[in-house]
C-alpha cells in the first residue's frame, strides 16, 4: 500500500510539473505573439510622416489656441489687466527684453500656456519631477 501512495505521489507530482512547464511554454509563446502584433515594426521607424505632414498642413493651418483657459494659473500673470493698470512685472520684463508689445507677450505666453498643458495632460508634478531630476 505504500509503495502504491508513492507512485501516486510521483505520478501526481510529474503531472503538476508537466502543467506548470507546458502553462510557462503557453505564456511565453502568447507573450512574444502579443508583442509581435503590438509593437511597431522597428524598421519603420523615423520613415512615416505624420498626419499633418500628409495632409499637407503648415504652421499657418495649426494656429496656437489664444484662449485664456488657464490664464488664472501661474499667480494669474496672463489675466489681462484691469483698464488703466500695468502688465506684471514679468511680462514687462520679457516684453522689454524682446521689444514685443506686452499684449503681444500675453498673448503668446498664453497660447504657449495652453500648448504646454494639453501636451502634458496637465500633470504638472511630474513634469517638474522631471525637469528637476533630469539633470
Amino acid at each position: 500500500m505504500h509503495g502504491l501512495l508513492a507512485r501516486t505521489a510521483t505520478i501526481t507530482l510529474r503531472i503538476l510539473v508537466g502543467l506548470v512547464l507546458l502553462a510557462l511554454v503557453v505564456g511565453l509563446v502568447a507573450f512574444f505573439v502579443i508583442r509581435g502584433l503590438v509593437m511597431p515594426r522597428s524598421d519603420e521607424f523615423g520613415t512615416v510622416d505624420d498626419e499633418a505632414k500628409v495632409a499637407k498642413l503648415t504652421l499657418a493651418d495649426l494656429p496656437g489656441a489664444a484662449d485664456e483657459y488657464f490664464a488664472g494659473m501661474d499667480k494669474a500673470l496672463l489675466l489681462r489687466p484691469e483698464p488703466g493698470q500695468p502688465y506684471p512685472a514679468e511680462i514687462r520684463e520679457v516684453a522689454a527684453a524682446t521689444g514685443l508689445p506686452e499684449e503681444e507677450v500675453r498673448t503668446r505666453a498664453i497660447k504657449g500656456q495652453n500648448m504646454w498643458i494639453v501636451w502634458t495632460g496637465g500633470n504638472d508634478r511630474f513634469w517638474d519631477f522631471a525637469a528637476r531630476t533630469a539633470i
